[in-house]
């Protein structure tokens, strides 16, 4: 008899309802083992700061909202959210958690668009790019300063002085300042 590294098991030996607890284990162990590999994970749940990245926003200073959402619209077929004020979200159709958001006002600096990142605890979020020494601007409120609901969001710069934020949706902390323009 010769001696195999693995040999198969014979279904026949084993009782029916160990069977069917064996043929009902090994595709959720295979489940279990493909989806915890580095290469499957999403890369939302994989940001390497600690932090979940929940949704991507790319904001823009515009002169004219209303032109500009009609210009998105007609030309990119993106949605509106909503319009607050100066200030717009618009959505893909395929309801991914990607937008444009689109801001009124006077630009400042470089007048570049802001990569923002949607996050979970945005003061968890700062706290880990501080601790890094990347300096944020303090948290202000999209929607602005006086208004009720707060969109909270902070800016920083990468190394080569690209414009990025940091938002949370719901923010129920202290944001006493209005966005303006990012860091230029």
């Amino acid at each position: 008899m010769k001696f195999f590294a693995f040999m198969p098991i014979q279904l026949s030996c084993i009782p029916r309802y160990l069977h069917r607890i064996i043929k009902g284990i090994i595709p959720m162990a295979a489940l279990l083992v493909f989806l915890g590999l580095p290469m499957f994970t999403l890369s939302a749940q994989a940001a390497p700061a600690g932090y979940t990245a929940e949704g991507f926003v790319m904001r823009f200073n515009v002169s004219d909202l209303f032109a500009s959402l009609d210009w998105y619209e007609s030309n990119l077929g993106l949605i509106p959210d909503f319009v607050y004020g100066n200030y717009s979200e618009l959505s893909f159709p395929t309801g991914l958690p990607v937008k444009i958001a689109l801001n009124e006002g006077a630009p400042v600096g470089s007048n570049k668009a802001t990569a923002t990142i949607v996050v979970e605890d945005i003061d968890s979020a700062l706290a880990v790019l501080e601790s890094n020494g990347v300096y944020t601007t303090p948290i202000c409120n999209a929607y602005g300063a006086g208004s009720p609901d707060v969109l909270a969001l902070s800016f920083f710069t990468d190394p080569d002085l690209n414009s990025l934020a940091l938002r949370q949706e719901n923010y129920y902390g202290s944001a006493p300042y209005d966005c303006g323009s990012p860091i230029s």
